[in-house]
């Protein structure tokens, strides 16, 4: 037979096409009827095992079984609920929430810019810093920025508040305190793993460059106090020392590979 769907030819009784699984319609194939074998007497004959099947029975012709599974309609699989649908399902909701009392109760205190900067913190967290592949730098640069981003808001309602000695305290004390955990947090990272991991020196060193922001605004005028500049100021410059000092040969061999010196 041939289907006239896939237009192959097809060899035996089959009902279905075994390629697209379409019925197949016998009305428009000729097909040749299979004879019985027989002997010379007549007496029908089975091939399989050469014996005499007796005249009364009948010859039943088998249907050839499909190499091809059924088709079977099968439902559709339920996707499983990822982190983000999760996550703006919950969060959505409670900062509409959270604006609606914030604007009903204290309107002169604008406290949900906080709720939307943690839930912001929150899915940074879970996306750039547990389920990310980046080094460890990136993910502690991440965590420091969205930090600093938090006290920054805290300090726009804070002064929207008219709270007093409010001014410029993100400047003056947060972001030094920021970048200097952060460079703490990566130089002992780099001492327990640089030996496994080299690049985490070199990491290491972009890091602590950043600690020389807040001397920057000092010099700009942006702050006037230089205690909190000076000290993240020296921390850095001891953490990069170390690295040069105590891996320069792993540092010269990332160079060279990071950059094809």
């Amino acid at each position: 037979m041939r289907c006239k769907y896939c237009n192959i030819e097809i060899e035996g009784r089959a009902k279905v096409c075994p390629l697209c699984h379409e019925k197949l319609e016998r009305s428009t194939v000729e097909e040749k009827p299979i004879a019985p074998a027989v002997d010379e007497n007549g007496n029908i004959v089975d091939e399989k095992s050469n014996s005499i099947v007796n005249a009364s029975d009948k010859f039943v012709a088998v249907e050839e079984k499909s190499f091809y599974p059924p088709r079977e309609n099968q439902a559709k699989v339920k996707k499983p609920l990822t982190f983000n649908t999760i996550f703006f399902l919950v969060s959505i909701p409670l900062f509409l929430i959270c604006l609606t009392i914030n604007v009903l109760t204290t309107p002169h205190l604008l406290w949900f810019y906080l709720v939307g900067a943690c839930e912001v913190y929150i899915y940074l967290l879970v996306r750039n810093t547990i389920h990310s592949a980046n080094s460890i730098a990136v993910k502690i640069l991440w965590q420091g920025i969205m930090l600093f981003f938090m006290v920054w808001i805290a300090e726009t309602v804070f002064v929207r508040f008219e709270l007093p000695n409010t001014e410029k305290w993100v400047l003056e004390y947060a972001l030094p305190a920021v970048i200097g955990i952060s460079v703490i947090v990566m130089a002992i990272f780099t001492a327990v793993l640089g030996k496994k991991q080299p690049a985490m020196i070199l990491d290491c060193i972009f890091l602590s460059i950043v600690g020389y922001i807040p001397i920057i605004f000092y010099a700009c005028h942006l702050v006037e106090h230089s205690i909190f500049a000076i000290v993240i100021m020296l921390l850095s410059s001891i953490t990069i020392a170390c690295c040069v000092i105590y891996g320069r040969a792993v540092l010269v061999a990332d160079i060279r590979k990071r950059f094809h010196v």
